[in-house]
């Protein structure tokens, strides 16, 4: 063979040889459909089932990795929420939003919060009654009935009726401070609240950045609705907030209040008349 002619077989056996190499690398890049790595965070979740109303601690929280995407609105240590009050149950796995911390946020299903033999109560609050609205789903509280007889006269039976006088009663309003206050009930919880969806607020309200009242919805037993029930008829019912920490404490005795009691108990001075 020529010397020629065995350049140029040489010469195509090389291109054959590129050529082969060239398809199966381009081969190779068309069949890699495998997709990117998917980043990951770290979140924080509950180890185990949370009810309403718990104070975090370090044992009911651990962390887990979650695609980026799914991480809105999550927190990434334990540490920052190592004492807050989860406003919803959560069970084993869950992954802890703010959500779960938002008091204000509508629930889908406060039945579900109340606990075996429990009953839920409406009770509506305004700014002071509701502790400055700073009550939220979860909290233990206490109810307080207020009440003043200004619209049911108070009266004894005269002992000079029928013989010297015409009334078999006599009113002893205008001698009297009518006012009574006493907490009716202890330690129940708070398992929903509704705020005002009403979007054109007065302008007093406006004012103030108050939203009016609010309804909050109480754990009670049959007995206990049947108090606030009746308080809620005969004056005004407020709350007061409790520890997290008394999620087990007993009812503590009260005397109620009247103004004898103020006076006489508590050393409050009576009024007296000042002479000029």
């Amino acid at each position: 063979m020529k010397r020629s002619n065995r350049v140029v077989l040489m010469f195509g056996v090389a291109l054959a040889a590129i050529a082969f190499v060239g398809v199966l690398a381009i081969g190779s890049l068309g069949g890699n459909n495998e997709p990117p790595p998917v980043e990951t965070v770290q979140v924080v979740v509950a180890t185990a089932d949370v009810p309403l109303g718990t104070q975090l601690t370090a044992d009911m929280l651990g962390t887990q990795e979650r695609p980026i995407p799914q991480a809105a609105g999550t927190f990434q240590s334990p540490d920052e929420l190592i004492g807050r009050v989860i406003r919803r149950s959560a069970s084993a796995g869950h992954v802890l939003r703010d959500t779960d911390f938002d008091g204000g946020a509508p629930q889908a299903d406060i039945a579900s919060t109340i606990g075996p033999g429990l009953r839920g109560i409406a009770v509506a609050l305004d700014k002071v009654d509701g502790v400055g609205y700073l009550v939220q789903p979860g909290d233990r509280v206490d109810v307080v009935l207020t009440t003043s007889t200004d619209d049911t006269p108070i009266a004894i039976p005269n002992p000079l009726y029928p013989n010297e006088s015409g009334d078999p009663l006599i009113l002893l309003d205008d001698w009297l401070n009518n006012t009574s206050v006493k907490v009716l009930v202890q330690n129940v919880q708070v398992v929903g609240l509704i705020r005002p969806t009403s979007a054109e607020p007065t302008n007093e309200q406006a004012a103030a950045a108050d939203p009016g009242q609010v309804i909050a919805i109480l754990a009670v037993t049959p007995q206990q609705v049947e108090l606030v029930r009746f308080a809620q008829q005969a004056g005004t019912v407020s709350v007061v907030m409790r520890s997290p920490y008394d999620s087990t404490a007993g009812d503590v005795p009260t005397t109620g209040i009247t103004l004898r009691e103020l006076i006489t108990v508590h050393g409050v001075l009576p009024p007296q008349p000042v002479q000029p």
